[in-house]
C-alpha cells in the first residue's frame, strides 16, 4: 500500500515502511557542505555540494525486517533516486557521496553482495604522530560498534582495506568483535582488538591495533 501527498511518498514493503519526502530547502546551516570534505574520493564534494538547492529525504523504518534488511531497501530507494535530473549528490554517513559512486556500489546487489560501500564511510585524518588513522561511520546503524585505527604506519590505502575487509567480515558472518580477542585474515596476522570510548566517534568504540 502507498500514500501520496504533495511532497511525500510513503509506503510499506515487507513489513518494512519506507518514505520520500521533497524539501525544497537545502540542509540547513551549511551541513552538508561541512560532511562533503570527508569525501576523499572525490576532489569536487565541496563545491558540488554547495550548489543544492533542496533535498530529497529517505527513509526506511524496519524494525520488523531487521537492520540488514531494512538497509538494502534504503540503498534501492536512495540508488533510484539518483537516476532523477539535476542530482548532486547523496548526504549520508557524515559524508557526501558522488551518485556515479553510490550507484556502482549499489550495484552489487544484483551480485547478491551486501553493499557495505553504502552504508558505512570510512573515515581517514592524520593521527598524532604523523601515522594514518581511520574510523567508521555507519556500523552502528547496522547493529555493531564503530572501529577505529589509531596512528597506523600503514599506508592509507591499506587502512582502508583493512577496515573493509574488517566489516565484511562482521556484517555477513554476523560476528560481535570483543574487548581483548585479536582478529586477522592470515595465519599469522593476530590484530589486537580493544573497545574504550570512541576518539573520533561517539560512545563506545572498538580500536584495532594496527
Amino acid at each position: 500500500s502507498a500514500e501520496e501527498g504533495p511532497d511525500t511518498y510513503i509506503f510499506n514493503y515487507q513489513g518494512a515502511m519506507a518514505a520520500i519526502s521533497l524539501m525544497p530547502t537545502p540542509v540547513p546551516n551549511g551541513e552538508a557542505e561541512y560532511y562533503a570534505q570527508n569525501n576523499y574520493r572525490w576532489k569536487d564534494a565541496v563545491e558540488t555540494t554547495k550548489k543544492h538547492t533542496a533535498q530529497l529525504m529517505v527513509s526506511v523504518l524496519g524494525q520488523a525486517v531487521g537492520a540488514k534488511n531494512a538497509s538494502e531497501l534504503l540503498v534501492k530507494m536512495v540508488a533510484t533516486c539518483c537516476k532523477q535530473q539535476g542530482v548532486l549528490g547523496i548526504y549520508a554517513n557524515e559524508t557526501v557521496y558522488q551518485p556515479e559512486f553510490y550507484e556502482a556500489c549499489a550495484a552489487m546487489m544484483k551480485d547478491q553482495l551486501f553493499p557495505l560501500m553504502n552504508l558505512v564511510w570510512f573515515s581517514l585524518y592524520g593521527g598524532k604522530n604523523g601515522g594514518v588513522s581511520a574510523y567508521t561511520c555507519g556500523m552502528e546503524s547496522l547493529g555493531y560498534d564503530e572501529i577505529e585505527i589509531l596512528d597506523s604506519k600503514a599506508s592509507m590505502g591499506e587502512v582502508v582495506d583493512l577496515l573493509l575487509n574488517i566489516c565484511t567480515y562482521v556484517v555477513t558472518e554476523n560476528v560481535i568483535l570483543k574487548d581483548g580477542e585479536t582478529i586477522g585474515f592470515t595465519e599469522d596476522q593476530k590484530l589486537p582488538i580493544r573497545r574504550s570510548k570512541g576518539i573520533a566517534v561517539d560512545g563506545e568504540s572498538l580500536k584495532i591495533t594496527y
